[in-house]
């Protein structure tokens, strides 16, 4: 027989298909988790907090991984409100200081609570730190 001749019937080999294997990844068919480095902490600190007449001094420090600046508040309570004075401080040389002129409305103010807050960035963690500051009477 020759398997040129179109009116004999074509013999193929029958196919063998092996069934495939189930297998379930090791998480059990969740996405993989995909791991964010750890940020590192800013290690921001109050080293300066002074208030002479109406002005208020604010200094500290963070790490060398942190950068840009920090935010400065100081609140009072006047006449059943919560006062707010906010001041932007750039991160020079690992450390920050400013001067807050108080309006005579802070001024009058006993007590008061100073927080600065470092927002964080790419490779650094925010962070906050908060302190009250008393006048005599």
């Amino acid at each position: 027989m020759c398997s040129c001749d179109p009116t004999l019937p074509s013999f193929t080999p029958p196919l063998t298909t092996t069934p495939p294997i189930a297998t379930t990844p090791p998480n059990g068919g969740a996405p993989p988790k995909t791991t964010r480095p750890r940020k590192s902490s800013p290690g921001l600190k109050l080293t300066t907090l002074r208030r002479v007449g109406t002005r208020v001094t604010v200094g500290g420090t963070v790490s060398s991984k942190a950068s840009g600046t920090v935010t400065v508040r100081y609140r009072v309570k006047s006449r059943g409100r919560t006062r707010t004075l906010t001041k932007r401080v750039k991160i020079r040389r690992k450390a920050f200081k400013t001067v807050l002129a108080l309006s005579p409305t802070f001024a009058a103010a006993r007590v008061a609570t100073v927080s600065v807050a470092y927002a964080g960035d790419a490779d650094t963690a925010g962070q906050t730190r908060t302190a009250t500051v008393r006048t005599r009477a």
